[in-house]
This record gives C-alpha cells, structure tokens and sequence, in this order.
C-alpha cells in the first residue's frame, strides 16, 4: 500500500517546492496545495492503491466525488486545480503512464457570484466587547481583532506581523509581502496601539520570536495560519448573539470595506487601503454598497448610476 510517510510524501514534498519556486504561489497557498495532495495520497491509501504508477480515471472521479460531499463549489474547484496540477507534474515525471489531469473537471464558478457577508459598525463593536481582557488569550484576541477590523487585513497577514512591523515613534504599521506581493503602510491608531501594548506588556509570553502573537501555551510558537482567528472570531459572535454564516477573519474585510463604501470613499482608494493590486480585485465590494443600492431603488438612480 501507498505509506503516508514514504515516496509519496517526498513526491509531494518536491511538487509543492516546484509550485512554490517555479510557478511563484506564495508559502500559504503552497501549505494548501500540500493539503491537498495528502487528502489524494490519503485517499488512495484507503482503497488499497499499492503504488500512484497504478492509479485510474475512475478513481479519480471518486476521490472528486468524495470531496462533493464535503466542500462549497468553491472550495471544490480549488481542490480540482490543485488535482489537476498534480496529476500533470506525475506524468511529467513519468510517475504515471498518462496525463489525467483533463479529466478533472472543477464545478463553474462565476465571477463575482457571490455577496460578501459583512457586519455593521454596532455589531463589531458587540463582537469586540464580548473578548474578556483580563485573560492572556483575551488579550491578544482584541489585539488581533482591533487589527482586523480597523484596517481589514488578511488573517494571515495579522498573525504573520511582526515587531519590526510597527514604528511606535512615527505611529506607523508595516503590513510587507501581502498576496497581491506589494507592501501597505496605514496610520498606527490610538485604540489599535493600545490593544498591542496591553497584549505586549501583560499578555504576550517570553519568546526570542519576532512575530507579535504567539500561542498561549508552551513553547509560545507563531501561529502558521489564521484557522484559529477564525475559530475566535465564530466563537465570540455567538457569545454576542449575531448569526452570520459563513463567518470568520474575511468578514472583519468585508465590514471594513462597507465602512469604507459608506464614507463614500472611491473604490480606488478602497482597493489600496485593502491591499489589493488590481482594481477588478476590490470591484466585488461594491456589491455591499447598501446605501447607494437603496437610493436607486427608492429613485431613478440617475444621480447614483
């Protein structure tokens, strides 16, 4: 049988470092095309494939069937890609006798289709008021939270800043290497500072890391991604009784670009203060734009159009 730890796992290991160097995917996605050929590996392994050599088109569709049942379409046609640019780079390599990967067929997923789901300015201040400061985790969690929604980063990019990051004396924040690989500087607010030092001083762990938020139990490591915020996050919206499904470090982004939409702010200089490189990448948002859609309904929306 295919071992887990084995060839296989050294296979992945030069895709997912092929991925990384050759075609320029950042160290994140890297991590989840890694998921996503163990998920394949794995499978393969359950149904008592003895070597990848040996590996079918039906069981392809299979294994894409299998995860039908577990992921959204959009997850899913993620998956697909990452299966598919697989599959290729195993025949490239002689590792199976065919090139599979057109038979991997991803569900169509249209631009723009979907509605970001955002909360209003009174339900994040619900959300942050819940967090009790008191704790350690309590206080990073409102550090990490006040970040989110005042700037409406990444949650990786929250968990991933550093010391360096911050100029106390010019009151700046450095967010560097963001997706689109360009780097942001916003204004160090009053509130977010404060939330930081509070965290520093009497809830952050010793450690010889530069990354400002570590776990709270030993050995107080980073944190590799932002799955945990996400955790945090659901976990306080329901302790503030607000039901927003799905819900996580996104839609601190979501709801600080509808903030950004309601201080009639260009789309333009929402995509910057977001971090986005290309205008198409902040278009989404104007679909949250509330308060401009009601005047069309309630009018010709000439003035608005």
């Amino acid at each position: 049988m295919l071992r887990k730890n084995g060839k296989e796992m050294e296979i992945i290991e030069v895709f997912v470092d092929f991925e990384h160097k050759h075609r320029g995917v950042s160290q994140e996605h890297a991590r989840k095309i890694r998921i996503g050929c163990e998920k394949f590996i794995t499978y393969l392994t359950n149904i008592g494939v003895t070597s990848i050599s040996s590996v079918k088109p039906q069981m392809i569709f299979d294994f894409i069937t299998t995860l039908g049942s577990h992921y959204s379409r959009t997850s899913m046609s993620k998956q697909c890609a990452i299966l598919r640019h697989f599959l290729s780079y195993l025949h490239r390599h002689s590792l199976i006798p065919i090139d599979m990967s057109s038979i991997v067929v991803a569900p169509r997923i249209f631009k723009h289709e979907s509605c970001p789901r955002f909360l209003t300015r009174v339900e994040v201040q619900e959300i942050l008021s819940v967090i009790d400061k008191e704790t350690l985790v309590g206080k990073r969690n409102y550090a990490m939270l006040m970040l989110l929604a005042t700037y409406g980063l990444r949650g990786v990019e929250v968990v991933r800043i550093r010391l360096d990051d911050i100029d106390w004396r010019k009151k700046k924040l450095y967010v560097k290497a963001r997706k689109s690989g360009n780097n942001t500087n916003y204004p160090l607010t009053d509130s977010v500072a404060a939330s930081i030092l509070v965290y520093l001083k009497s809830g952050r762990p010793y450690s010889t890391h530069r990354n400002i938020f570590l776990t709270t139990k030993s050995p107080f490591l980073p944190f590799t991604s932002s799955t945990c915020v996400g955790y945090q996050i659901r976990r306080y919206m329901a302790m503030a009784g607000i039901n927003l499904s799905p819900a996580g470090t996104h839609t601190f982004r979501y709801s600080c670009a509808q903030m950004l939409l309601e201080a009639n702010m260009p789309i333009k200089i929402i995509g910057d203060y977001l971090g986005h490189s290309l205008p198409d990448s902040t278009q989404r948002y104007t679909k949250i734009a509330i308060t401009q859609l009601r005047e069309v309904a309630l009018g010709d929306g000439e003035d608005v159009l």
